[in-house]
């Protein structure tokens, strides 16, 4: 097979997407999951005890019709569809229709672990304009599933109806699920039980979150030579195979990110997020191993590889907190986090224009409750005493640092 014929795939798929009236960070993500999918489980990064295949859990997250979610997800669906031998899941599909997929998908690859013979692998990617549509809603059994498929284990049990071979228990051997996907902060909540969001599948995916897609002028038609230089180069990267090797500057910056990390979460005062923080490194990891594929054949990471992933993980960061906003014991949280919100995109308001603009969901004590909560949160500022006086001025208090 010829060489590569961009210089780096992932800033082809964004010239290639340009057009797609969509944020930059979404349509980065998609083709960071794009390579992910082709990579499989082929390729690995060992760290210490520990070992990583380069698999995600990714979900696009936007208000309906705002950042054409389906849109920069079906541009890359189309490229993978070209792409040989890329497992790829329904968009729809139950938990047992899904267990047959990803047992029927076996190949023989080669093992990174190993470091030679060729195994029996399963490799699954999906890939869901719609993520609610595929996960369900409050299917608690799928949700475990797809948690406990993000480790890739080796050898993944699970009891069958009927016997098989004179047995109900059936074996998949070295799983690998890579998981893509976009919705609506709302269609989300309410797919996810609330005890599932602090864990299980919630803590181990990536959450993009924007409000607003970009507007794109002209009509210029999609760039199809590209697109075939896209599918060409993704069949170069699926050859990649191996053990990745780490160079000294890298080894330095993953130390330097494991203490920051573990010092100074970026959801600190957050526990909702505790499980996820505990697996940043095993995403560093993982996004390093992609980032080098993108422009490289060799099996060997550096530090402007890590840099590049932390980087680009931290600005993700920065907006998933918003995920999953209002979820909570109190009845009112829903409506906490959309008049804090409200508050946060005006800058400055009054208890007269809240009240107005909410005068369906709550009266004025309510209210009054409501911005004592976030006042004491130190997320607002506004008058001392009661401040129910139609102008008075709550502002939004804006955080002094940031990590």
């Amino acid at each position: 097979m010829p060489g590569r014929q961009l210089d780096n795939w992932l800033d082809g798929f964004l010239d290639y997407t340009k057009r797609v009236e969509s944020p930059k960070s979404l349509r980065l993500w998609t083709g960071i999951s794009t390579i992910a999918a082709v990579l499989q489980r082929k390729c690995a990064i060992t760290y210490g005890e520990e070992t990583w295949f380069p698999n995600l859990y990714v979900v696009l997250i936007a208000p309906a019709a705002q950042v054409r979610k389906s849109t920069i997800t079906n541009r890359a669906k189309e490229l993978l569809l070209l792409v040989a031998e890329t497992n790829i899941s329904p968009n729809a599909v139950t938990r047992q229709r899904l267990i047959r997929l990803m047992k029927n998908s076996k190949v023989e690859a080669f093992d990174p672990i190993t470091g030679g013979e060729c195994v029996p692998q399963c490799p699954m990617t999906v890939f869901s304009g719609e993520f609610t549509v595929f996960l369900g809603y409050q299917d608690r059994e799928f949700m475990t599933m797809l948690a406990d498929w993000y480790d890739c284990d080796t050898n993944w049990s699970y009891e069958t109806k009927h016997p098989v071979a004179g047995s109900n228990v059936d074996n998949i051997h070295n799983i690998w699920m890579n998981l893509f996907g976009a919705t609506t902060p709302q269609l989300l909540k309410s797919a996810i039980p609330p005890e599932f969001i602090s864990g299980g599948l919630a803590s181990r995916t990536i959450f993009i979150y924007e409000e607003k897609g970009v507007l794109v002028k002209g009509n210029i038609p999609r760039n199809l030579k590209l697109r075939q230089l896209l599918v060409n180069d993704l069949q170069r990267i699926k050859l990649l195979k191996g053990m990745y090797k780490t160079t000294e500057d890298f080894d330095k910056e993953w130390e330097s990110f494991r203490e920051d990390s573990h010092n100074n979460s970026p959801f600190k005062g957050n526990p909702m997020f505790d499980a996820y923080v505990s697996r940043r490194a095993a995403h560093i990891a993982k996004l390093s191993v992609i980032l080098h594929a993108s422009y490289s054949d060799t099996i060997l990471v550096d530090g402007e590889d890590i840099r590049k992933a932390i980087t680009i993980l931290r600005e993700a960061e920065k907006n998933m907190h918003r995920v999953f906003g209002g979820v909570g014991d109190s009845p009112y949280a829903a409506l906490t986090d959309r008049i804090l919100r409200i508050i946060e995109k005006s800058g400055q308001t009054t208890f007269g224009e809240l009240m107005n603009t909410f005068k369906y969901d709550c009266d004025s004590w309510r209210m009054e409750k409501i911005l004592d909560v976030l006042g004491a949160a130190r997320l607002i500022t506004r008058p001392p005493g009661i401040t129910t006086n139609a102008v008075s001025t709550i502002r939004f208090r804006k955080k002094s640092s940031t990590n």
